[in-house]
């Protein structure tokens, strides 16, 4: 008997070191029958943010009204569907002039020019849902005071700074424009405007400027680095500006990019899949409750995900299976393929896994990518997370675990526009 269960002990010893490997445990393997898929609403993987918010502040200092929780506040921020009407006015300063600039950057169309397919961008990926347009006034306002006065370079920037610069350019346009019709403001200053340095969000909580009539409070103040980011930091930055927070590292601590790498426009802007992660479209409405499989119970359900870049009507397929872990997380999968806003540069298509944690705040990893591959050390431009996700053939892995969760996605067959997963769900730990 001693030695009957000697063996016994060490046979569950190797087991459980295997499921902790990432290899799905015993309790995965033995899979019950398969439930057929849809039983369970959507609403019930709506994960919010918690309603306490962070009373101990974030790494940006502040609580953003940024997170990754499905109850977004439109009264704060732009809600992205149907027509939203954009305002795009043109700035120089006294010590930075916009005639002085070399051709064609004396020019405001080659600025409206460089940033305008970001527009398009965002019809591909809101499957048609939003229609961005953008008005522009063709002329050049001069501020009140040099771009050194602003305090908006990356040393000195404050959001009270970025918001007096917000206030003194409303005030220098309010004569020659009519703000009434606008949810978004965008402010480009001249080229050679180099204190200006960068291209945070507009929010202003505060509500504080009104201009015929309409509280101007959501958009972007651009500045230089937009030339080397490309059209894409419009899509960055509005994203917040329609309430979606940040998805690369903002802490300070590890690699900026170690969270999502190049899977998602909220991560790095220039990165290899810059489609928005699926979670990000449902928060967004651009995805709807019956394309989203829902999975809250124990037991095994099978879903067929066609890509997250293409759009058409919900069907049997979904865009999105999400398995709810608690409160205020999940694990959820989405298949990624190379077509739409990811074609051409996508480096590993497949299902890509990833947690959403919605008690964790703006820039803090509040949505990470499992990393199916590890350890690959691949080097250049297609990084480790890039090159993580499940698939079916050589090289592949077709299997995640997660034993905290006792959630296992499986990938069982795919082709180039669709892939079925059977999801486990056990009882908890």
């Amino acid at each position: 008997m001693r030695t009957a269960r000697a063996t016994l002990v060490a046979a569950l010893a190797t087991l459980t070191m295997v499921a902790g490997a990432g290899i799905a445990s015993p309790a995965a393997q033995a899979t019950p029958p398969v439930k057929p898929a849809g039983l369970e609403n959507a609403k019930a993987c709506e994960i919010t943010r918690p309603s306490e918010g962070w009373p101990d502040g974030t790494s940006a200092g502040f609580d953003t009204n940024l997170h990754h929780g499905l109850d977004s506040d439109w009264k704060q921020h732009v809600r992205p569907v149907g027509t939203v009407r954009a305002i795009m006015l043109f700035v120089d300063f006294p010590n930075a002039r916009a005639e002085d600039n070399p051709a064609p950057y004396a020019d405001t169309s080659t600025y409206y020019d460089f940033l305008e397919p970001s527009v398009e961008w965002f019809r591909r990926s809101s499957n048609g849902r939003l229609n961005l347009e953008i008005t522009t006034v063709p002329q050049w306002f001069r501020m009140p005071l040099p771009d050194t006065e602003y305090g908006l370079s990356r040393n000195t920037f404050t959001v009270e700074n970025q918001l007096e610069y917000v206030r003194d350019v409303v005030n220098v346009t309010d004569p020659d424009v009519d703000f009434s019709d606008y949810r978004l403001l965008y402010i480009v200053p001249s080229r050679n405007a180099s204190h200006i340095a960068f291209s945070p969000e507009f929010n202003d909580y505060t509500r504080s400027i009104v201009a015929d009539g309409t509280v101007l409070k959501n958009g972007d103040t651009f500045g230089q680095d937009m030339w080397g980011w490309g059209f894409k930091i419009l899509n960055h930055e509005t994203g917040h500006a329609f309430s979606l927070p940040e998805s690369y590292n903002a802490t300070g601590i590890g690699g900026t990019h170690r969270f999502v790498g190049g899977w998602d426009m909220m991560g790095n802007i220039s990165g290899r899949a810059p489609e928005l992660m699926g979670w990000n479209k449902w928060k967004l409405d651009w995805l709807q409750r019956p394309q989203i499989g829902c999975v809250t119970q124990s037991g095994v359900t099978e879903y067929t995900l066609t890509p997250i870049e293409q759009g058409g009507p919900p069907g049997a397929a979904k865009k999105l299976v999400v398995v709810r872990t608690g409160p205020y997380t999940a694990w959820v999968a989405e298949l990624r393929r190379a077509v739409g806003n990811d074609a051409g540069t996508i480096c590993d298509p497949g299902v890509l896994v990833y947690k959403v944690d919605t008690s964790i705040p703006n820039g803090d990893g509040s949505i990470q990518v499992h990393d199916a591959k590890p350890g690959s050390g691949r080097q250049g431009p297609c990084t480790e997370p890039d090159i993580g996700t499940l698939g079916i053939g050589a090289d592949e892995v077709p299997l995640f675990h997660d034993p905290a969760t006792n959630v296992t996605i499986e990938v069982v067959s795919e082709d180039e526009s669709k892939a079925m997963v059977r999801v486990t769900k056990g009882d908890a730990p």
